[in-house]
């Protein structure tokens, strides 16, 4: 199965967007998907998110949220940065 990490998934509707596009493709549908980032609410906003877009197209994903880096990206297949430079604000 193939693992993909989020890295920087507090930014919901870009990870929201990403998703549904990685979601589409066969290949990828029944991937891991693994959700990174350091703040905590936004995290656990973006995981339900995910699972609720994984949901609305069919896709059987693995939504797993991460605080801890090293453990979202154990075993990935494949790392998509989504960390905006100078942070995020508020």
């Amino acid at each position: 199965m193939t693992k993909i990490v989020l890295n920087g998934a507090g930014s919901v509707e870009f990870t929201k967007e990403l998703l549904v596009d990685i979601l589409s493709f066969g290949e990828l549908a029944g991937s891991t998907i693994a959700l990174f980032d350091i703040d905590r609410e936004r995290l656990e906003t973006a995981a339900a998110i995910a699972r609720w877009t994984a949901a609305a197209l069919g896709a059987p994903a693995t939504i797993e949220p991460h605080l801890d880096r090293r453990a979202a990206l154990d075993g990935a297949d494949h790392v998509i940065s989504m960390i905006r430079a100078g942070g995020h604000e508020g």
